[in-house]
Order: C-alpha cells, then structure tokens, then sequence
C-alpha cells in the first residue's frame, strides 16, 4: 500500500518512516532507497509528530497522539482499535484500505485548508480535556 503513496507523493512531501527495529529498517532503505528518510535513532515523536503535514500511520498510539495534536492523520491498520474507531467517528482520522484511497486521502490531506481545519478541531476537543499534570 505504501509503494503507491511514496511514487506518487514524493515530489510534494518529505516522507520520513518511523520503523520498529533494525529489521524493518532495512527492509525500508533496501525497498524506497533515497525516496524516504527512515529515522534510525531513538526521537521524540511528541516533536517528529508536531512537525509533520500528514501522519500515516499502523495503529497504535502515534495515530492518536498524531490526531489530537491537530495533524491530519491516516490509518492503515489492518485491525480496528478502540481508539481508532473514536478517532474516526469525531472526524480526527481517516482511514485508507488500499493503495488508491491512501495517495486520494494523502493528497487532500496534505492541502493547507485541510491541515488548518484539522489544526482548529484538536484545539477546541483539547480544550475541553482535563490536563492531568496540573488538576
């Protein structure tokens, strides 16, 4: 699925992979080369995150973190989570099933207008949430 993503988005995006170890990595470097950063280190991802246009990501906790922090964000999680599916029905993620719906999405996405609407929803749902560091 991420092959058409990268072919056709490449030009207008920096894309960076975010790869659970050593093996994925290279699996990555050997298949995109020079057309994808992997990112081999430890990183913060709260700033990788907050750095981005566009988030895809497998499930778990980035895509949440991605949405609430007002990125537009794709899933393509084979499985559907709990928290996906919140995160869908507020309208925080979309989900991509395969190769064409992910670039459609991925173009869209990335549009100014879109990120900026997205940017607004967070705030306001943030605002409404409980920082637990402070009561």
């Amino acid at each position: 699925m991420i092959d058409d993503f990268v072919n056709e988005l490449r030009q207008s995006a920096n894309i960076v992979v975010i790869c659970r170890n050593q093996d994925q990595i290279a699996a990555v470097e050997a298949r995109y080369g020079r057309r994808v950063q992997v990112i081999k280190d430890v990183v913060d991802d709260t700033a990788l995150v907050k750095s981005v246009q566009l988030f895809v990501g497998a499930g778990g906790t980035m895509i949440a973190e991605a949405a609430l922090l007002g990125r537009p964000t794709i899933s393509i999680a084979p499985l559907q989570f709990y928290v996906e599916k919140c995160l869908l029905k507020s309208g925080f993620l979309r989900k991509a099933t395969n190769s064409k719906s992910l670039v459609k999405l991925g173009r869209k996405m990335i549009s100014e207008r879109y990120r900026q609407a997205q940017k607004k929803k967070a705030a306001r749902i943030l605002a409404r949430m409980e920082d637990l560091l402070t009561g």
